[in-house]
């Protein structure tokens, strides 16, 4: 009788998406910047935690289709000239693509990023006229602090600028289920 192979190891992913509706609808490209920035930041963070980089970026936004307005839904792509796990050239790439998606006039009810062409991370093919190892290095100890920061004391206690501070776009959560298995503060008390 044939059976299935036990797997210890899932296999790598081959790509990595973070997206979200939107709280409210998003008119202004500014927090649709704040939004897609605030994506790839999750998502580089997540690469670099499974020790993957990325050749391809992917930007996309679409309007509410439900809503009897105008729709729009589109999305764009580049391939980078390295594979990186780094997020500043993921976010310069990314806010490029979102100015060549953005049309002025949509209410937007959600934008993301997807990543694709994920490969382990020591296996980068160099390009001929490569160099800066070092600034290289560099990127990498400054990626490593703020992943250990963040780790330390909480998620986006360190983050770039462009993430935002207020975040007004993002998703409501005022009636979020309490999150028993994973945050101490949700588990239930038991009373004598």
């Amino acid at each position: 009788m044939p059976c299935f192979e036990l797997t210890t190891q899932p296999q790598p992913a081959k790509s990595l998406v973070r997206s979200r509706s939107f709280g409210r609808p998003v008119t202004e490209i500014n927090e649709l910047r704040e939004a897609v920035s605030s994506h790839v930041h999750s998502a580089a963070r997540r690469l670099r935690a499974s020790s993957q980089t990325a050749t391809c970026l992917h930007v996309f936004v679409h309007t509410n289709r439900f809503k009897p307005e105008p729709q729009y839904s589109t999305y764009t792509s580049i391939c980078l000239s390295r594979a990186t796990n780094h997020t500043q050239p993921l976010l310069t790439a990314a806010l490029q693509l979102l100015e060549q998606v953005y049309q002025k006039g949509y209410a937007f009810q959600k934008a993301g990023v997807m990543l694709t062409n994920l490969q382990p991370e020591g296996t980068r093919q160099l390009t001929f006229w490569e160099t800066g190892a070092q600034d290289r290095e560099t990127s990498k100890h400054l990626m490593q602090a703020m992943d250990r920061i963040n780790a330390r004391y909480g998620k986006d206690t360190v983050h770039y600028a462009c993430t935002g501070l207020d975040k007004k776009w993002e998703m409501r959560r005022e009636k979020m289920s309490p999150e028993f298995t994973t945050k101490w503060a949700d588990i239930p008390g038991v009373k004598r």
